[in-house]
């Protein structure tokens, strides 16, 4: 899998991969494509974002992604810990059709390389309780479990898995 940063022009291809993946339906359900697209450009490549997206491609495809940006900026989780430069990892995500061949735990360490490389010291991240595949990546990856909370974005009976990793 080549990985590259990704920018604008990526935008439908990472759009496919999140819809295939599930995030799509998980965050934005029952809104058309038409106006996600222009949301998802605003929140991951706007002016005001410093937002960063990791993508895998295979033979020109993206097939993975990664989201990760300074920790500081995002309200959601909350958890006391320190914040100063550590990066928060919002997701990722593989087309399904390459799930189960390791591409979830290399584009996550191919993060880890992105947020050194831009100075974070660590990383924080958080997962549904239900989504087995990405428990199993963190835990395969050495991310340390430091919180099980209640979250408002998950759905009713879904906790989120609260991950820290120092570089």
């Amino acid at each position: 899998m080549k990985l590259r940063k990704a920018t604008a022009k990526d935008i439908e291809g990472i759009y496919s991969v999140m819809e295939k993946a599930g995030y799509i339906a998980a965050f934005y359900s029952g809104k058309p494509k038409e106006s996600v697209i222009p949301k998802l450009l605003g929140e991951l490549f706007g002016t005001k974002s410093n937002t960063t997206v990791i993508i895998g491609e295979e033979n020109g495809e993206i097939i993975a992604y990664s989201i990760f940006g300074p920790y500081a900026q995002y309200k959601s989780p909350r958890f006391p810990e320190e914040k100063e430069n550590f990066a928060y990892c919002m997701g990722f995500g593989v087309h399904p059709k390459f799930s189960g061949k390791g591409y979830g735990t290399l584009i996550l360490l191919a993060t880890e390389d992105f947020e050194r490389k831009e100075g974070y010291k660590g990383v924080y991240t958080d997962v549904a309780s239900n989504n087995k595949a990405s428990l199993r990546v963190h835990e395969k990856a050495k991310y340390e479990k430091i919180a099980e909370t209640s979250d408002p974005k998950r759905l009713i009976g879904v906790k989120s898995i609260v991950f820290k990793k120092v570089f």
